[in-house]
């Protein structure tokens, strides 16, 4: 749920997000408040490095990177919605689908090469 989070976040809440983890500090909950202050500045530090690591991959890269956030965002929302085991479910269908695409697409050019 933090990745999802996160991601759709914008830059200039920041600033809210700290005046709330101070108000949970004062307010007593001090875990709450550690873990909003921490996580917004670690964000807020990492993110022009992260971009610039990642600015330099190569387009492949890039694509298979943003299909697996994805995937993480997907059983993410499944979890939310329909609970862990079926988010787990669905997980070990996709990787048994994505362990047969190369034996199908293999499948699928023998098998037309034959009745050409």
């Amino acid at each position: 749920m933090k990745l999802l989070f996160w991601t759709f976040f914008p830059d200039e809440g920041f600033v809210l997000l700290i005046a709330l983890g101070g108000l949970a500090l004062m307010l007593g909950f001090r875990q709450v408040a550690a873990s909003l202050i921490g996580s917004t500045v670690l964000f807020m530090v990492l993110s022009p490095f992260v971009e610039q690591f990642v600015a330099g991959f190569s387009p492949f890269w890039q694509l298979l990177i943003l299909a697996l956030v994805g995937l993480v965002l997907l059983r993410t929302v499944v979890v939310l919605l329909l609970g862990k085991q079926t988010a787990a479910h669905l997980a070990a269908l996709l990787l048994h689908d994505l362990i047969l695409l190369p034996f199908r697409a293999l499948g699928w050019l023998l098998g037309r090469r034959r009745h050409a």
